[in-house]
């Protein structure tokens, strides 16, 4: 960068240098009147080319020292804090994406975890919940059962005591019929007796 600042630096100075002279390089009667016939720039007349030359050579130099100890540094030492400043701000950029992409990682890994836990958490509660129920309708049918026998145990004993106090009825009616057909008493107990055998063999 400085050697093309030098170059560029150079270039400019042999026109400024060039400009700058014909200042310097005057006629040797500045101040009288011109020669007669004199006519065209006195640049291009070869009799004042080393005049010329020596006063290029010199704004050349002084102008080369001034701008390389003094405006050349400056430049260079600007190009190089912006370089600098730049470099600076394409790292702090690369971290920043990098940091970027670590905590898109990080999110997408909580998520993933995350929904991993809510559907076993989801996979359990209903787990639970149908367990739950299952035990809640075995216990039902269970009790339901049980209560089913006990009404047939009831129903069981209600029928028997109907059909003993049916039979108690059937023999006393058949006694009484007997005694009014035979004109004597007919025994009861025995009368019970002939229902109960009679019932047994419908029942069988």
């Amino acid at each position: 960068m400085m050697d093309r600042l030098k170059k560029l630096t150079g270039l400019t100075f042999c026109a400024l240098a060039l400009g700058v002279q014909s200042v310097f390089a005057a006629d040797p009667h500045h101040g009288a009147e011109p020669v007669e016939g004199g006519a065209g720039l006195p640049q291009f007349n070869p009799e004042y080319f080393p005049t010329q030359i020596f006063w290029l050579t010199v704004t050349f130099i002084v102008m080369y020292v001034i701008f390389s100890s003094r405006i050349l540094p400056d430049i260079s030492g600007i190009l190089e804090n912006r370089r600098s400043h730049i470099d600076g701000d394409l790292e702090t950029a690369e971290r920043l994406r990098s940091e970027a992409d670590s905590v898109q990682e990080s999110y997408e890994s909580h998520l993933n975890t995350s929904r991993v836990e809510a559907k076993n958490l989801v996979n359990g509660v209903h787990a639970s919940m149908k367990a739950k129920a299952e035990s809640q309708l075995q216990q039902l049918r269970e009790k339901a059962e049980k209560d089913m026998h006990t009404l047939e145990v009831r129903l069981q004993s209600a029928k028997n005591e109907a059909m003993e106090q049916m039979g108690s009825i059937a023999a006393e009616a058949a006694s009484e019929a007997a005694a009014k057909i035979m004109g004597a008493p007919a025994d009861l107990a025995q009368a019970q007796n002939v229902v109960q055998l009679i019932s047994k063999r419908e029942a069988a």
